[in-house]
């Protein structure tokens, strides 16, 4: 009888978090810890949105998406935050249409157990996707 397959984890955030010099930074490196304890280190995909410095080695695999410019973001932030009122600020400032039309194949190519948002602005990325991927934890 095999040993059961550990879980495998993608981490989606739009800050990377080493060096752990502010608050946010310290609690998601903190939860990397803890995901490096449970699940081991060749379990995790750190996925990105943006660009990061990331000098800083890390034990896990990383993947980035780029966003859109910073023009289209603003855009989106006059349209989806100021005139239609859908999102906050802060969620129409990082979305990207580029962003999103890469990060869910990104997930899909890495196939998870459980997918870990950072923030809510994080989770407008998969509100369509969560629903059709029900043995997959979000």
């Amino acid at each position: 009888m095999s040993a059961p397959r550990s879980k495998t984890v993608a981490f989606v955030s739009a800050v990377y978090p080493y060096p752990a010099d502010n608050g946010k930074k310290v609690v998601i490196s903190g939860f990397l810890r803890f995901l490096i304890d449970s699940v081991g280190a060749e379990n995790i995909t750190y996925v990105g949105l943006g660009t990061f410095d990331r000098s800083m080695a890390v034990p896990f695999r990383t993947v980035t998406i780029p966003l859109d410019g910073a023009t289209r973001r603003l855009g989106s932030v006059a349209l989806h935050a100021l005139m239609l009122r859908r999102k906050s600020l802060q969620e129409a400032l990082l979305f990207s249409p580029r962003a999103q039309r890469r990060l869910r194949p990104c997930i899909e190519g890495i196939d998870p157990d459980i997918v870990i948002m950072d923030t809510i602005r994080i989770a407008q990325f998969f509100e369509k996707v969560i629903s059709k991927t029900p043995r997959r934890r979000w």
